[in-house]
């Protein structure tokens, strides 16, 4: 084995691991990891994810259930970015956490953004374009 493989990784490489994690889209591309453990339990978290999104019309149970994984993982990630920040740890060992970090920043992202704030705005915003388009086909009915 290489000894730099061993090595502990700088201060400066650590800053720069980190400043990738806080990225708002470097996660981007990255795999959702196929199992997780959580809470002492095997998840099939990529099945997880997939299935909730690709949902047509998730039910108040999935959604509340979306959310709170969505919460167990981003506690997962925070503890992995304070094992990042603190811990002795290697370089291969450090992309290891890396990579293992923004594929669960991923799929709390997917979880969030299908169920979350962003898809109550997208359905206003439609909403409001059908009633604008109803408003102007009075109007132009009116009209004639």
């Amino acid at each position: 084995m290489c000894e730099d493989s061993r090595k502990s990784i700088s201060e400066a490489d650590r800053g720069k691991l980190l400043s990738k994690i806080r990225s708002s889209l470097f996660w981007v591309g990255r795999m959702i990891p196929e199992t997780e453990v959580i809470e002492g339990e095997k998840v099939n978290l990529r099945d997880a994810v997939y299935n909730y999104i690709a949902s047509d019309s998730p039910t108040e149970e999935e959604i509340q259930g979306a959310m709170s994984l969505a919460m167990l993982l981003q506690c997962k990630v925070d503890d992995m970015e304070d094992r990042m920040r603190h811990d002795d740890i290697t370089m291969e060992e450090a992309d290891e956490l890396l990579d293992h970090i923004l594929g669960l920043k991923r799929a709390i992202d997917e979880l969030k953004r299908r169920s979350g704030p962003a898809s109550e705005v997208r359905l206003q915003m439609m909403m409001h374009k059908v009633d604008d388009q109803r408003r102007w086909l009075d109007f132009i009915r009116s009209v004639k």
